[in-house]
């Protein structure tokens, strides 16, 4: 019995030490949005209509109503005008867009906007009239004005936030007697008064470009987030965690909502996880935003289907959207009868978001009437998309021009909007396929093991490997100079001494390609370093070089996991196919 009272004193204090551990994590939820442009509609864009501040709002709402410690913030850029924001029609209705945007913001609750060089597309007096009219918390730490806020503390689910934001040097372009200070010294010195006051987690709206970020994180101790803004790099990540600071990066003009959840314990973000949220067709406008958005600012806001739409009235709420049936353009499509990889139909399905009334015809290029076009034209690739000159009545005619090539009384489409797959005038090698790939690309590694495996029962088909390069005259240009180059003149002696062997070595030195310690891979897969050696400094060492990348030069080939299909054919890959979709196109 004393036993099992022993037990039992002792499991009770340590149940009572962990519930009063989990008890202090808080949990907190940042959203965030930038480079909007006052974008105050759903995106019309290839892959669907996104964005739009009433759907926002409605998105917000609900975070809201599910989450109950929510901080709403923008790094900056919410202003329309100016070069970045493609919807900017004149000053007049630019400002009335803005205003109307950032009552939108005001009606969404956001805690605080950092100033962007946007902010000052008006002036200086129109963002201080605008900040006081629509009651927001505009920050920046370096920049000195009496009505902008250097700083802020917010209380948050228990957890005071401080919150500052970096203003671009660009604003010294928009304003000659700025009051403007280094963003290292105010974010040290806004660091501190925040710590001071007890700010736990220290948060930053940063409008300086992504580069400079960096810079900042590794410069500067105490900064737990940092939201980017003004140059967003391109990166599919949609964060990434530099030391202690967390990174978020807003989706451009606002077609979604950034959103973290952070754990937060003893002061210190413990957990942290991020989604991009997708402001879709499928999300309900919010009624209270919808009160006060005109329907229209322009045509570009009125779309339905095979009609085209002209905005009357813009910017007020008696604007309104009129729509009528466009005139018809004439396309011809040339395109050879047997072409795997010719997706003709996408590319007729992407065309359709521009010409909303295309009328078109199909010619064969074995025909003689098509072959002659081919000719006259100077085609030397299909499939090719000619428009008559009626494309000229539609209001898309424009814009669209600039990747139209006049051909006569024809307009022909740059090839590069929709790709092609089809090389004219070479001559078809039945059985054969090339692939043509950079040995330092990332995803080489994963295709050239699909390739190993999926050639085991391929006996009879003539299979080559080419690397990336330009000959240019007695010089090899390679995407990625001088290391490529030299990998590329060792697997090409490989290939023609070893060419069993060549898989396992790749397999090996594709774990790091970066490294010098070449050698090591070739010995364990039992290939004679020396003889490589010779053989990359020998006359016939270099002619197999050439002679490897002579094709992708002639081709002018520039990706990697391009497939050629005998000798005729042409497609990309993204990422590596299955076995079966490579099948599908070869046969």
């Amino acid at each position: 019995m004393k036993k099992i009272r022993f037990v039992l004193f002792v499991f009770i204090p340590v149940f009572w030490v962990v519930s009063i551990a989990a008890a202090d994590v808080k949990k907190i939820t940042i959203l965030y949005t930038g480079e909007t442009h006052s974008m105050l509609y759903s995106c019309d864009c290839p892959l669907g209509l996104d964005g739009g501040v009433s759907a926002r709002s409605t998105k917000i709402k609900q975070i809201r109503k599910e989450t109950p410690n929510v901080l709403l913030l923008d790094s900056g850029g919410v202003f329309a005008g100016g070069l970045l924001d493609e919807y900017s029609q004149n000053v007049d209705l630019d400002k009335k867009r803005t205003l109307i945007n950032l009552e939108a913001m005001k009606i969404m609750g956001y805690d605080a906007i950092a100033i962007g060089d946007e902010e000052f597309n008006f002036g200086d007096d129109f963002l201080k009239s605008a900040a006081k009219e629509k009651t927001l918390s505009f920050i920046s730490s370096n920049i000195e004005d009496d009505y902008l806020q250097p700083a802020l503390l917010k209380q948050v689910g228990g957890i005071k936030i401080g919150i500052l934001a970096l203003s671009t040097p660009d604003v010294k372009n928009k304003l000659e007697n700025i009051k403007y200070i280094g963003p290292e010294e105010a974010l040290e010195k806004g660091i501190k008064n925040l710590r001071a006051e007890g700010a736990a987690i220290i948060v930053v709206l940063s409008h300086l470009g992504e580069e400079q970020d960096l810079s900042l994180i590794n410069r500067v101790p105490g900064i737990d987030i940092l939201v980017c803004g003004h140059r967003l790099a391109n990166n599919p990540n949609p964060e990434i965690k530099v030391k202690d600071t967390i990174i978020l990066r807003p989706a451009w003009q606002g077609r979604k909502l950034g959103r973290v959840d952070l754990e937060i314990e003893n002061g210190k973000v413990i957990k942290h996880t991020i989604k991009d949220i997708n402001i879709d067709k499928e999300i309900k406008d919010d009624p209270q935003i919808s009160a006060i958005l005109p329907k229209c600012f322009s045509d570009k806001n009125c779309r339905q289907k095979s009609l085209i739409g002209t905005c009357e009235k813009p910017a007020t709420l008696f604007a309104k959207c009129v729509f009528k049936k466009p005139e018809p353009v004439s396309l011809l499509v040339i395109k050879p009868k047997i072409c795997a990889s010719c997706d003709v139909a996408k590319g007729i399905e992407d065309l359709g978001q521009t010409f909303a009334n295309l009328k078109i015809s199909y010619l064969d290029y074995e025909t003689k009437e098509g072959a002659d076009l081919v000719k006259k034209f100077g085609i030397d690739m299909l499939p090719a998309y000619i428009f008559s000159r009626d494309v000229e009545k539609s209001p898309a005619f424009t814009n669209f021009s600039k990747v139209l090539m006049v051909k006569g009384d024809k307009y022909l489409l740059d090839p590069s909007v929709l790709g092609v797959s089809f090389f004219v005038g070479r001559q078809r090698t039945k059985g054969s396929l090339d692939l043509f790939i950079s040995l330092y690309d990332a995803n080489a590694q994963p295709l050239l093991e699909m390739m190993k495996d999926f050639l085991k029962d391929k006996e009879k088909l003539k299979f080559k490997i080419h690397f990336l390069g330009l000959i240019d005259g007695d010089r090899i240009i390679t995407p990625n100079g001088l290391p490529e180059l030299e990998e590329d003149s060792r697997s090409a002696c490989v290939l023609n001494n070893y060419p069993d062997k060549w898989w396992d070595y790749f397999s090996c030195r594709s774990k790091n390609i970066q490294s010098t310690w070449w050698d090591y891979c070739m010995d364990s897969c039992g290939i004679n370093v020396n003889s490589v050696k010779q053989c990359i400094f020998s006359p016939a060492g270099k002619k197999m070089l050439l002679e490897n990348i002579s094709l992708s030069s002639e081709l002018k080939i520039r990706s990697s996991g391009t497939f050629l299909i005998e000798n005729q054919e042409v497609f990309s890959v993204v990422k590596t196919p299955k076995k079966e979709e490579l099948e599908r196109l070869i046969k």
